[in-house]
């Protein structure tokens, strides 16, 4: 390639590269070289909120921190550092593998960003997720690992490339310290790319396919008064044009930021815990709503993303006719800051909002799960916590053409840690155990048994079905459709009423010759989101495009049969190798809308009971 220029930084990913090339060059190669696949930009990483007004000082904290047990898992904070000595945070530091990625500040793992740091509240939020006890003892869950890739100024080095770097810490950690759990609270500040997945997202996406990890990543942010791009514009720009909250949040421009749209990732947006009213300033949004910042879906290939959402903050305006939009001391999550760097150094503070800040409270549960299943993958986490999120009301009570903005403004909802580790009377979560491992064409047909005393007659309550499959696969971003994107990829499908196991599987399998005398059945349950775009609740949405795929529904006892079955088929992708497998975690719930129902003994005693039918394959979810 005559006329390319040295470059001052050059690595490979298979087929992507960081190198810096002048224009002419640029336009040779662009033009001439036809192996090239695709030339973008660097990303620039979205520059946090700073705070700039008075901060609400939380004082008198006289809290013990405990370390965690010593085969607590591990946490691996990808941000700019954390300050390792902070009273909140240095009993559950592993000091010993914290480590820099900046080049020429390689022994620096402090959080020098200024006015509270940023990793430090990052970190501060996988150990605190709700608000930071004022005293006592708190023994932490996990064990923070800090890996330091970002700047004083909250910048990545020009010299870091993101793919190559996320590789190289997920080696180091992975490899050293056995560490599956990787919070990426960091994002580009343009919306991603929806026709081939970005080197970025797909490192993330390879990385998860070669190993038991789970990467928790924020959905990026929207800026609040100004915009460095026409493509990602701010907040205030979509109020002044006529869009005001939230329809702004439909918008190209909102779409969620380079690599939340990784179909491996768990991606996490931002909702408002409380609304806040004063003479002067209100809140955007109401409780539970989505942030007035936080990046929308859908993702690639029109994937459910983001996935969940925590409490990340709210923003508040005035009634000016240029309204002032910010965040003022109360309106953020609570977070430990940093006390080092320039500005002022109160240790707890609720004075700033982000996505970033709601990631790391998924990071909890994913930690508080590896604690309780050690032995247990991270496919089965990813899909406890789905499992485990809820809409809240307002969601609910939305009509089914306005709930496609519900799905894209904050998915499945909020999780629950209790929902996602635990059992209660009035509800029941099954679970496949262990890795399960399927091949394009194949079918696994599990049969879920239901107790005669959750099937009386004359009930009126609720039982609410929860379905969640979670698999990955291996990527190859040169494509452009998921079916081609990843080597295998996965579905679920339900039997329907009165469906025989042998019709239900000749049904899924298309090879399979139906027996004439098997009963077809109507539909059993109807699913909030379905297989296809078309289907009749919520349109345009489907939940079979992810890796990770949940449906729900809601049926009264006496349309519920004594059996039914789940199937999970597997289809060919970019691989045609016959014998290539893919593992898979399935959760099934079942839940009584009354809480005085008692459902989890008779459900769990009937899976106990369930005959296994060998000729097709029939088995029963093992429960939690």
């Amino acid at each position: 390639m005559a006329g390319l220029r040295p470059a001052r930084y050059l690595c490979q990913l298979r087929k992507s590269c960081l190198i810096q090339i002048s224009g002419l060059c640029l336009k040779d190669l662009v033009f001439n070289f036809s192996y090239v696949f695709e030339v973008t930009e660097k990303d620039n990483i979205a520059e946090p909120f700073s705070p700039n007004g008075e901060i609400s000082n939380i004082s008198n904290i006289s809290l013990v921190l405990q370390p965690p047990e010593i085969n607590a898992p591990n946490v691996c904070v990808i941000d700019s550092g954390i300050q390792e000595q902070h009273p909140l945070l240095k009993n559950s530091i592993d000091s010993g593998n914290s480590k820099s990625w900046i080049p020429l500040e390689l022994n620096l793992t402090a959080d020098l960003v200024s006015n509270g740091g940023h990793g430090t509240r990052v970190a501060g939020a996988v150990l605190y997720p709700i608000s930071i006890p004022r005293s006592g003892t708190h023994q932490a869950i996990c064990w923070l690992q800090n890996a330091r890739v970002l700047d004083s100024n909250c910048r990545l080095s020009d010299k870091l490339y993101q793919p190559i770097l996320l590789e190289n810490i997920v080696e180091y950690y992975y490899t050293q310290t056995g560490t599956r759990i990787f919070n990426h609270s960091i994002n580009g500040d343009v919306p991603c790319r929806t026709r081939y997945m970005s080197a970025w997202a797909a490192a993330i996406d390879k990385l998860t396919y070669e190993k038991d990890i789970l990467f928790i990543v924020s959905a990026g942010n929207i800026p609040v008064e100004s915009h460095r791009i026409s493509t990602r514009l701010s907040i205030k720009s979509h109020i002044l044009a006529g869009r005001p909250y939230p329809n702004y949040l439909s918008e190209n421009s909102c779409r969620i930021a380079n690599p939340a749209q990784s179909l491996q990732a768990l991606t996490v947006g931002s909702i408002t815990r409380s609304s806040f009213r004063d003479l002067s300033w209100s809140s955007l949004g109401e409780k539970d709503q989505p942030s007035a910042f936080s990046c929308s879906g859908l993702g690639i290939w029109d994937t459910i993303k983001p996935e969940v959402v925590e409490y990340g903050g709210d923003l508040v305006k005035d009634e000016g006719q240029r309204p002032n939009i910010t965040c003022i001391a109360g309106t953020g999550p609570e977070l430990v800051r940093s006390t080092l760097g320039t500005g002022s150094t109160p240790i707890v503070a609720s004075d700033t909002f982000g996505t970033s800040f709601a990631t790391p409270k998924v990071s909890h549960i994913a930690a508080c799960l590896a604690a309780e299943f050690p032995e247990e993958k991270c496919l089965l986490y990813r899909a406890l916590i789905v499992q485990s999120a809820r809409w809240p009301e307002w969601a609910l009570a939305k009509s089914d053409e306005e709930k496609k903005n519900v799905i894209r403004q904050i998915g499945y909802g909020i999780p629950n840690l209790e929902r996602a580790l635990s059992n209660t009377p009035n509800r029941s979560t099954l679970i496949t155990r262990g890795e399960q491992l399927i091949k394009a064409g194949d079918a696994h047909i599990y049969q879920v048994k239901l107790p005669n005393s959750l099937r009386s007659p004359g009930e009126e309550f609720d039982i609410l079905i929860e379905i969640t499959l979670s698999y990955k696969a291996e990527p190859r971003r040169t494509r452009r459709n998921k079916r081609k994107y990843l080597s295998t990829w996965l579905d679920w499908e339900c039997s329907k009423q009165g469906e025989d196991p042998k019709h239900f599987l000749g049904r899924v399998l298309a090879n399979y010759n139906v027996p004439k005398d098997a009963d077809k059945g109507d539909e059993l349950f109807t699913w909030t989101l379905g297989k296809e775009k078309h289907y009749k609740t919520i349109k345009n949405v489907s939940r079979s495009i992810g890796t990770i795929q949940k449906d729900w529904a809601f049926v009264k006892p006496y349309n519920l049969r004594d059996a039914f079955c789940i199937a999970v088929v597997g289809h060919e992708g970019w691989n045609n190798d016959p014998y290539a497998e893919v593992p898979y975690s399935l959760v099934v719930s079942f839940e009584a809308t009354q809480t005085n129902i008692p459902i989890y003994t008779p459900v769990v005693e009937a899976q106990v009971e369930a005959e296994i039918q060998p000729l097709i394959e029939v088995q029963s979810i093992v429960g939690s």
